[in-house]
């Protein structure tokens, strides 16, 4: 069975519905509601006992771990960005998995939009995979199915008008029936300043219009869900844009030392076996880099 305190959160979270304070109308349009409402059929989800519930998703899981988009990064092959990946794991605990310790010693609600930001290379969709992935399994010892949905803009802009705003809004449609963890790739394609003059400036007004939207509706609607969204171009995003993830901007140009860059290669020597001194590789490079700048100050 279900324990006292598990049904006092159930309880918080869907209070406010017309169903929920009304069994014998729920009971009458149980079928329909089913149907048609992902938050009664959450509720009815979650009013199973704990045991059951691990036991429906975990198979399922088995299922979904052969899919070929299942993320294959792992939180442990991230070197040096544990303060970054405990700020989004708390996020997904809090609003994911509403874990209730976490709730009740939080002093403050954590953000449910992350920027993720750094120049091509620095590792964002390898960032956001580790989270996916840590979400996905780790949901499964809360007894809940997460799911993980990357979005990159081949995915939503199409030569008809007025599709890609509607692709991306049945995207985040989609995602928000269901405790999420979502990734949007190459963000400043949809968020940068540009001319609304041309036919594709239109274009592109109406599909940024739908994601602020949706950032607004994720922001004021109970979703369980957290997202992340990655830019090479952060100074080029609306400052509409860059106010709503202020508090979870992440920044992986920023704290990038030479002993982070070590332990990347050795780790990666290791899972390739390969036959390496990354030590000696390291004193080599800053050898090289040293005759570089010599060798330029002296042709100037």
């Amino acid at each position: 069975m279900v324990n006292e305190s598990d049904l006092e959160e159930i309880q918080e979270e869907f209070e406010q519905k017309w169903w929920y304070s009304r069994p014998f109308l729920r009971s009458i349009f149980f079928p329909l509601l089913y149907l048609t409402s992902w938050e009664f059929r959450l509720w009815n989800f979650l009013r199973q006992p704990p045991e059951v519930r691990k036991k429906k998703v975990e198979n399922e899981a088995k299922k979904i771990r052969r899919r070929f988009d299942f993320p294959t990064v792992k939180v442990e092959d991230i070197l040096g960005r544990e303060k970054e990946l405990k700020q989004v794991m708390l996020s997904i605990k809090y609003h994911v998995f509403r874990d209730k310790d976490i709730r009740k010693a939080a002093t403050a609600i954590p953000p449910k939009l992350f920027l993720i930001k750094g120049s091509s290379g620095t590792g964002k969709t390898y960032f956001a995979e580790a989270l996916m992935r840590w979400a996905f399994e780790e949901g499964l010892s809360y007894g809940l199915l997460i799911n993980f949905s990357s979005l990159k803009p081949e995915d939503v802009y199409t030569m008809w008008y007025g599709q890609s705003a509607q692709r991306l809004s049945d995207f985040f449609n989609s995602a928000f029936i269901r405790p999420s963890v979502i990734f949007v790739d190459e963000f400043q394609a949809f968020g940068k300043k540009f001319s609304a003059a041309s036919e594709a400036g239109m274009e592109e007004t109406r599909v940024q219009t739908v994601f602020l939207e949706k950032i607004d509706e994720l922001m004021k609607r109970n979703y369980r869900v957290v997202l992340l969204i990655a830019t090479t171009e952060y100074e080029a995003l609306l400052d509409t844009i860059r106010r709503r993830g202020v508090v979870g901007t992440i920044d992986l140009d920023a704290g990038v030392s030479s002993g982070t860059l070590l332990k990347i290669v050795e780790k990666e020597c290791e899972k390739h076996k390969i036959s390496l001194n990354p030590k000696g590789c390291s004193v080599y490079s800053r050898r090289i880099s040293k005759n570089c700048w010599k060798h330029n100050s002296n042709s100037s």
